[in-house]
């Protein structure tokens, strides 16, 4: 894709592999549109919100441990989608800066 097209189609993320203790098994890919990613965070941020308000109603239940890891990970997925959308940005100003513009 040349500069013009990247210009015209606006910041999108970096590919940002996710770390889950030493184990690379999920990846934000790179090419996707700050609007989708944006989506995508909300959704990751909402969930994790609506299920530590479930473990912290269930109190002693079983459950809470496996909500509080559920609650861990959607917040590592939202902070992957945070750097990939954050290293597109960079990207996406570098670009148009080498195009003599600004983004």
């Amino acid at each position: 894709m040349n500069r013009k097209d990247l210009k015209r189609r606006g910041p999108v993320t970096a590919h940002t592999p996710l770390d889950f203790g030493g184990a690379n098994v999920f990846a934000v890919q790179a090419g996707v549109p700050f609007s989708e990613a944006m989506d995508a965070m909300a959704l990751l941020l909402s969930t994790a919100d609506e299920t530590a308000f479930v473990a912290a109603k269930t109190g002693d239940d079983g459950d809470v441990a496996g909500a509080v890891w559920a609650v861990e990970h959607l917040l590592q997925f939202a902070r992957g989608l945070n750097g990939a959308m954050q290293s597109g940005w960079i990207e996406f100003q570098r670009q148009a800066a080498a195009d003599g513009g600004e983004a």
